[in-house]
Formats: C-alpha cells, structure tokens, sequence
C-alpha cells in the first residue's frame, strides 16, 4: 500500500521494471504449465474414453475405417465390408497414435506460448498494478473529501 504512495516519477519506473521482471518470468512459467496441464487433460480423456467406453470408440472406430473403405464401391457390398472390418479389428486398439500426436502438437507449440506469456505476462501485471493504484488513489480522495 505504501509504494501507491509514491511520487508518479518513482512509482512507474519501479512499477515497469516489476512488471518486465516478474510478468515475464510468471507468464513464462505459467504459460509452460498450461501446456503441461492441457497435454495431461487431453491425453487423459484420450485415455478415459478408450477405457471406460470401449464399445462407443470402437463403433466409431469401425465407421471411421468402414466409411474409407466403402469409397467407391457398390452398395451392396458395404454391409459385407463392416462385417469384415469387425471380423479383422475386434477391438479398438490402444490410442497410441492419439496421444502421441497430442504430444507432438504440444512440444511444437510449447515455444510459442512461453513466448506470449513472456509479453502478455508484463501486461497484466502492469495493468492489475495500475488498477490497484487507480483504486488507492481513489479512495484517498474519498477519505481526504470526508
């Protein structure tokens, strides 16, 4: 509370250099734990849908494969050809696939968003810091006028 007290030719230059210190190295960390924690999320619903409704992902499995395969053939055959995918893939296989592109896809943009966090964390903390000195000042104006 004592630093909103500070002259204006003290207080922005300290609340700059805070604001391009620690929201720079806090959006960075935060924005790399966000990827974490959404790389975690998704793979675990990845994971969660395989496991707990199996006969669900492997209908959808099975129309994903069948719908490639019926391209182009005559419909009379479109029957035989499910029953033949169901014969030949009895079971929907583990997501590997899946989850090893989520992993990818979440290693390749890691750079980009501990980038951004690098300049939408000075940022925010910049203008929360503001708001909170509009505040102050604002209710010292309030007390001074009583």
């Amino acid at each position: 509370m004592m630093l909103y007290k500070l002259p204006t030719v003290i207080f922005y230059p300290l609340l700059l250099i805070w604001s391009i210190v620690y929201g720079g190295i806090a959006g960075f960390i935060f924005k790399i734990i966000e990827v974490y924690e959404n790389w975690r999320v998704i793979n675990h619903q990845h994971l969660y849908l395989w496991k707990k409704y199996p006969h669900r992902s492997y209908r959808k499995y099975i129309e994903n494969m069948w719908s490639h395969h019926i391209k182009g053939k005559p419909v009379e055959l479109a029957e035989y050809e499910k029953i033949q995918l169901e014969r030949s893939h009895p079971e929907e296989p583990f997501p590997l696939s899946r989850l090893l592109l989520n992993s990818v896809f979440m290693v390749f943009i890691t750079p980009f968003m501990a980038l951004s966090g690098l300049y939408y964390g000075p940022v925010h903390v910049f203008t929360t810091q503001m708001a909170l000195h509009n505040q102050s000042f604002k209710n010292s104006v309030t007390e001074c006028n009583n």
